[in-house]
């Protein structure tokens, strides 16, 4: 199947786009006590702030992933959402297992299509505990949870696991490889620590951070309140039940027959960004979040007393203050065009027997299939692999490196330093006389020989043209 890129686009628009029916679903459940006009506008403006977000609008159309995996966890919060309003309505209620056991299905799922998924099912089994009667229906609702989640992350992600266990003896690698100590990465479980919070009020109040153009959380600049609001009607409903508690002395605060359902929800968005922000804190891992921002508003706002008419007018000012305040996040976006990248290889001789050795932490993996398909590409340096490194992957790069008699050193400009450190890694030198560039629609590349004796002129490597000059 070869599609042309504005078909896949729209493609992965429609699926991408399904988040929001999900959340329609949801919040239809949430205010089915309104009358249908306020009801319309209440949904509106509730999928228009879910949607609406740094994340979740920039990642409309990309392969991230992190609006794929959030179809199979809103699926899961949605079924179980649509149970618990059936059961409160019947006195002596029980949870059907059949429900947890879809939802710990999903859920599972996701966290093997996309490993940093896994906060969400943790924060799920978790916030079970409010919808549970007793200790031991939670104890059984969590073991059937527990055994749906590991069935279907086995599914989507065991067969991967297998296959890195049998090459790497770590079937997460290069993840914590400070247990499975796999010879092939270092000693450690590879972490991005760029975007933690740093001192104690950043960590306390993070999302507070993210209300004005920044890059904490983020390669890229942006601005959202979706978090700081929640965080702010959070700080709002933890006063006034202090309020009603100790204040006022009142001894049933939550006489709803649902409050049980809200508190999962809510318990269920903070331990999740709890989790995110110990654990991550990139903020494309927490688009769900972003999505159900809306849900957690209108359930922190069903606890104030107010008619139907004000909570439905406030809600939308609220979902209207927070999507104007949005600045998404840019990851660069091309015109469409009949091919995605247009790379234009150049013509060397030899290619589909040499080796291509990707320098640098720019991705470029995207050219590989434009090369012959004999041509071999060896990743020297990423975001996992150091020049620096002395592990297995590296001595076996380096012997496959120095068997062969055609080596190229690909890199998007020629970093002097970076040069001189490959050099010495292999034994082998840049012949700048060799260096050609060759332009795809969002890069442009550069490609030299490496050779034994910089002494062998161009026409030795094969190279038809020379259009590069090495960078001081």
């Amino acid at each position: 199947m070869n599609l042309k890129p504005i078909v896949v686009g729209l493609i992965l628009g429609c699926i991408h786009g399904v988040n929001s029916y999900l959340l329609y679903l949801i919040v239809e459940k949430l205010v089915s006590g309104l009358n249908i006009a306020l009801k319309r506008w209440v949904i509106f403006a509730a999928c228009l702030m879910g949607f609406y977000g740094a994340a979740a609008i920039s990642e409309v159309g990309t392969t991230f992933g992190d609006n794929v995996v959030s179809l199979f966890i809103l699926t899961a919060l949605y079924i179980l959402i649509r149970q618990l309003i059936n059961c409160y309505k019947i006195s002596g209620y029980k949870i059907n297992l059949w429900v947890i056991l879809s939802a710990g299905l999903l859920m599972g799922f996701a966290a093997g299509v996309k490993l940093t998924t896994a906060i969400y099912p943790v924060a799920f089994v978790l916030s079970l505990a409010w919808v549970a009667k007793n200790v031991k229906e939670y104890v059984q609702i969590g073991l059937v949870y527990g055994s749906a989640v590991c069935i279907s992350f086995s599914a989507s992600m065991g067969y991967w696991m297998y296959l890195q266990w049998m090459r790497f003896g770590n079937p997460t690698y290069p993840f914590f490889n400070n247990i499975f100590q796999s010879p092939y990465g270092r000693i450690t479980n590879p972490t991005d620590i760029r975007f933690f919070p740093k001192g104690f009020f950043q960590t306390l109040f993070y999302p507070f951070y993210f209300v004005v153009k920044q890059t904490y959380t983020a390669e890229v600049t942006f601005r959202d309140m979706h978090l700081a609001v929640c965080y702010c009607l959070l700080i709002g409903f933890v006063g006034f039940f202090c309020y009603k508690k100790f204040v006022s002395k009142e001894t049933e605060i939550f006489t709803a027959g649902n409050y049980k359902m809200y508190f999962f929800i809510i318990s269920f968005f903070v331990l999740s960004y709890i989790l995110w922000q110990k654990l991550f804190s990139i903020y494309r891992y927490v688009l769900l979040l972003e999505i159900l921002s809306p849900v957690f508003v209108l359930i922190i706002l069903s606890f104030f007393s107010m008619d139907k008419k004000r909570f439905s007018f406030l809600f939308m000012a609220i979902s209207v203050l927070t999507v104007s305040s949005v600045s998404q996040m840019e990851w660069g976006r091309i015109s469409w065009a009949e091919s995605y990248f247009k790379v234009e290889v150049p013509a060397i001789a030899h290619l589909e027997d040499a080796n291509i050795i990707m320098a640098g932490e720019e991705p470029s993996g995207y050219i590989v299939p434009f090369f012959p398909e004999k041509t071999r590409f060896l990743r020297i340096e990423g975001n996992f692999i150091s020049l620096k490194d002395t592990t297995l992957y590296q001595k076996k790069l380096l012997e496959q490196i120095k068997s062969n008699s055609y080596n190229y050193l690909l890199m998007h400009n020629l970093n002097l330093k970076t040069v001189t450190t490959i050099e010495k890694k292999t034994g082998l030198q840049v012949d700048s006389a060799t260096c050609v560039n060759f332009k795809t629609r969002i890069d442009e590349l550069c490609l030299c020989a490496l050779v034994k004796d910089t002494s062998r002129i161009a026409d030795e490597a094969g190279l038809i043209k020379r259009t590069y000059d090495q960078n001081p």
